[in-house]
């Protein structure tokens, strides 16, 4: 983060939070139209659901991020000290993460370590778990 300036900062998250609204949902409506009197293309129905669940995710991870910069006005706004540290361990964040992502609430170690569960190995499966 270039600035330690509680408005600049504001002014930062502000922004990109106005570009969220800009871009607006995805249209979750189905890709094929069918009338009562037409059948269903086969071929086109799993494509079409999968689009739909794709702008699904899409819109809940813009919600996601649209609350986090939301948290994140507002821990500037409460105690402009503490933006940039982790809420967790509150240690500093590193200022090129906060560069990239303005409305990061932990540092990179602890969000990973919340992402894995705990630090407990995913159970997804790789193609060299089978050699």
């Amino acid at each position: 983060m270039e600035t330690d300036d509680p408005s600049e900062i504001i002014a930062l998250l502000e922004a990109h939070k106005r570009v969220l609204f800009e871009r607006g949902d995805e249209d979750l409506r189905p890709s094929h139209r069918e009338g009562p009197t037409e059948k269903v293309d086969d071929d086109a129905a799993p494509l079409s659901e999968m689009s739909q669940v794709i702008a699904s995710r899409r819109n809940k991870e813009r919600t996601a991020k649209l609350r986090a910069i939301e948290r994140a006005v507002a821990r500037v706004r409460e105690d402009p000290e503490m933006y940039g540290h982790c809420v967790t361990c509150e240690e500093p964040i590193a200022p090129r993460r906060l560069k990239v992502v303005p409305w990061a609430e932990k540092c990179l170690r602890c969000q990973e370590g919340g992402e894995e569960g705990g630090g407990r190995r995913s159970a997804r499966r790789h193609l060299t778990d089978f050699d």
